[in-house]
């Protein structure tokens, strides 16, 4: 296919000549690059690094959306506007980060969005939105992660190494549930947008944690 330079409109390429307006192929070769480029996103960045272990996951949302590749930087960009908006930014802060996966021969690498909440110094959030052939996939993570004393003191205490994270009256629970279902309502808005946009069917399984979440 390429795009006629005098009037827009796209050509198959078996075709010399525009069938609009008359003009010729090689004048529009140009035409078709600088649209192709102008069209194509900017990779983003990460700002920093993080790993991800598998056994301090506590809850997980999951999302595919079929021809639909193209369209992460679009949901990055919608869900951190969206953020804003509902004015979560003055206890709620996040950037787009490495996160590498466990194991030595197994290990993953990918830039996924990280979401923190100044109350909740043990929890953080994941999103990340990548394209898999033509489906876009979408996945939310939350994680409990205490430092290596904190863990310690909390198996001597309960045998539990998250016990000291974890929120230990009902108010608490619901200032990480609300940060949690707020961000999970932003994403999965966003991502139905879209779908609306494609005309596209939502495919999505919820696997949740422990404890208040499950």
């Amino acid at each position: 296919m390429w795009r006629c330079k005098s009037c827009g409109e796209v050509v198959e390429d078996q075709f010399e000549m525009c069938f609009a307006c008359g003009a010729g192929r090689e004048e529009s070769a140009e035409a078709v690059e600088e649209w192709q480029e102008e069209d194509e996103p900017e990779k983003e960045e990460p700002t920093g690094k993080r790993k991800i272990k598998d056994e301090c996951i506590f809850g997980e949302y999951y999302w595919m959306l079929q021809n639909a590749a193209g369209h992460s930087q679009r949901i990055y960009d919608c869900v951190r506007a969206e953020l804003t908006n509902a004015k979560m930014e003055s206890h709620c802060h996040w950037d787009l980060r490495e996160v590498r996966s466990q194991g030595w021969l197994t290990r993953r690498r990918r830039d996924l969005l990280v979401i923190e909440h100044d109350w909740f110094h043990d929890y953080h959030m994941y999103i990340g939105v990548r394209d898999y052939g033509t489906f876009l996939d979408c996945c939310q993570f939350l994680t409990v992660e205490p430092g290596f004393f904190k863990q310690l003191l909390s198996s001597k205490i309960s045998g539990d190494a998250t016990y000291l994270s974890s929120p230990k009256n009902i108010l608490a629970q619901q200032d990480l549930r609300a940060w949690w279902e707020a961000v999970t309502i932003i994403l999965d808005g966003q991502i139905g947008a879209l779908a609306d946009e494609l005309h596209l069917t939502r495919e999505y399984a919820v696997r949740q944690g422990r404890g208040f979440l499950g």
